[in-house]
C-alpha cells in the first residue's frame, strides 16, 4: 500500500513530463532520470523503448527537426537513453555555438567607437607651469588618440578611397 501511494505521483510525473521552455538537455535528463530511478527503486521498471519514446515526445517545438531526424535514422527499439541524450546534447552544443557566433558577428557590426578620456587637466595645468619644454600631457594624449584613431580607420577600411591629399599644396 505504501509503495502504491508513492507510485501514483511518480506515474503522474512521468505521464506529464515535458521539456520546459529554455531548459537544457542536461537538466531535462537529470529530471527524467530521477523519475525513472525512483520508479525502479519502488520495483516498477520502464523499458528502454518506452523511455526513449517518452523523451522524444516531450521535446519542445524547436527540437522537432532533430527528433524527426533521430526517429528516421535510428532504430528506436535498440536506441539507448544514453545514446539519445548524447545526440541531443551534441545538437544543443551545435545550436549554442551557432547562436554565439551569430551574436559575436552582430556585436562586431554594432560595436561603437569608444574613446578613453582622462581627467588630467588639473594635473597638466600644474605640470605645464613648471615645464617649459616638450609636449604637455594633453598634447601627448591627443597624439596617442590620433594614432589610435588612424589605426582603427586603416584596420576597418574606413579611410578615403582616393589617395590624393586632402588639402592642395598650391598657394
Amino acid at each position: 500500500m505504501l509503495s502504491n501511494n508513492k507510485l501514483i505521483p511518480l506515474f503522474k510525473n512521468m505521464s506529464f513530463f515535458r521539456m520546459e521552455d529554455g531548459e537544457t538537455i542536461s537538466s531535462m535528463q537529470m529530471r527524467f532520470t530521477h523519475i525513472v530511478n525512483k520508479l525502479q527503486n519502488l520495483g516498477k521498471t520502464i523499458s528502454n523503448q518506452d523511455c526513449t519514446n517518452k523523451i522524444l515526445r516531450c521535446m519542445t517545438r524547436e527540437w522537432l527537426p532533430k527528433v524527426t531526424a533521430i526517429k528516421e535514422s535510428q532504430n528506436l527499439n535498440t536506441l539507448s537513453m544514453i545514446t539519445l541524450f548524447g545526440k541531443l546534447n551534441e545538437h544543443e552544443h551545435e545550436i549554442n555555438r551557432f547562436k554565439s557566433s551569430e551574436d559575436e558577428s552582430k556585436l562586431k557590426d554594432k560595436k561603437p567607437v569608444v574613446f578613453k578620456s582622462s581627467s588630467s587637466r588639473a594635473s597638466s595645468s600644474n605640470n605645464s607651469e613648471g615645464d617649459s619644454g616638450g609636449e604637455s600631457p594633453n598634447e601627448e594624449d591627443m597624439v596617442l588618440l590620433v594614432k589610435r584613431f588612424n589605426r582603427y580607420i586603416k584596420k576597418h577600411g574606413l579611410g578615403r578611397k582616393d589617395k590624393t591629399p586632402r588639402r592642395s599644396q598650391t598657394k
